[in-house]
């Protein structure tokens, strides 16, 4: 997937094992309670196998396809979703929750969306979460289990957003939006 803007194109792109601090962000099409809808891109998963006949299996309905012509599979991003930081207040005029001072002028703060907790998260699974140990995994393990994970359609992409998580040794999952770079487009 890719953005072409003034000229320029841009490859979205998700998470990466070799380049772990390179992450894509991007606005999503929409609001929800007065705020913008952004999230963390992490991956983009096609599913296919699916068929033109009903009586041969499957048939991918055309509101869901990428490309109205194709009907053999369809395209995802897996996304974390973002929400603003309990420490906003306002909202700029596209939506954005906006820091405090002094980094108001230019700065909006995000948290990761959090899943209500119901209960503990149990798994085998641990050795494919970050860490060098199976201490640091399962910590890795207990920061996502309420993580906000969603699959949705690329077309729904508005643009990037630069974020950079901040207060990484006190806290996790503080992200620090600037709103207008000096040497590009805001979006």
């Amino acid at each position: 997937m890719s953005e072409s803007r003034h000229g320029l194109r841009r490859k979205f792109v998700g998470t990466c094992p070799d380049q772990k601090h390179r992450r894509d962000f991007v606005r999503i099409q929409g609001e929800e309670s007065n705020t913008c809808l952004s999230t963390e891109l992490l991956m983009f998963v096609i599913i296919s196998g699916f068929v033109d006949n009903s009586n041969d299996g499957f048939v991918l309905s055309p509101s869901c396809r990428n490309t109205i012509t194709n009907p053999y599979s369809v395209e995802f991003a897996l996304v974390r979703w973002l929400s603003p930081h309990p420490n906003t207040f306002i909202r700029d005029s596209k939506l954005r929750p906006i820091c405090t001072p002094p980094l108001d002028i230019n700065h909006a703060l995000w948290t990761y969306a959090q899943r209500p907790a119901n209960r503990d998260l149990k798994t085998n699974h641990t050795m494919f979460y970050n860490g060098n140990n199976q201490e640091e995994q399962a910590l890795s393990l207990q920061s996502e289990s309420r993580a906000f994970f969603d699959l949705i359609q690329p077309d729904s992409f508005v643009g990037f957003i630069n974020c950079t998580p901040i207060n990484t040794s006190t806290e996790t999952g503080t992200l620090l939006e600037t709103i207008t770079l000096p040497f590009g487009d805001t979006l």
